[in-house]
């Protein structure tokens, strides 16, 4: 049984949600409930140690241009899969943003609470970071 689960549209099909539920609710704007990070990382020894030929290939291929690479699926089949959701007949429920604000004060315990805990790294200026760079990306800005 699921009782709700937060999902992109762009995953709905691969786990059939949109078979195994009938309402969907969308969070307006950006950024929604969370924000997605992903890192493909290697390891500096093994990069420094490869050929100039071959760090120029990784070079060219990494950084912004992989990441837009990545990013391009997934905001071409968020669209698809929603009125793929909608000819099915599921419901589709946009909240307000006076009710996205709402939720957003609802989670503010589990925000102080990460704060209160971080050891080692200076959190209040890592989230100001993080939703600095959320400010600036969200949305496909630049």
């Amino acid at each position: 049984m699921i009782d709700g689960a937060v999902v992109p549209w762009e995953v709905v099909p691969s786990i059939r949600l949109h078979e195994l539920v009938r309402n969907h609710t969308e969070v307006p704007g950006s950024p929604t409930l969370y924000i997605t990070t992903f890192i493909l990382g290697m390891n500096r020894a093994k990069y420094e140690g490869l050929p100039a030929d071959l760090r120029q290939v990784l070079d060219a291929n990494s950084g912004m241009a992989a990441a837009e690479m990545a990013a391009r699926p997934w905001d071409e089949r968020g669209p698809v899969v929603e009125e793929m959701v909608r000819k099915r007949g599921n419901q589709i429920i946009t909240i307000t943003e006076a009710e996205k604000a709402r939720w957003v004060q609802a989670t503010r315990p589990v925000e102080e609470a990460w704060l209160a805990q971080a050891r080692g790294f200076d959190g209040a200026a890592l989230l100001a970071e993080a939703r600095a760079l959320v400010a600036k990306h969200g949305e496909g800005q630049d």
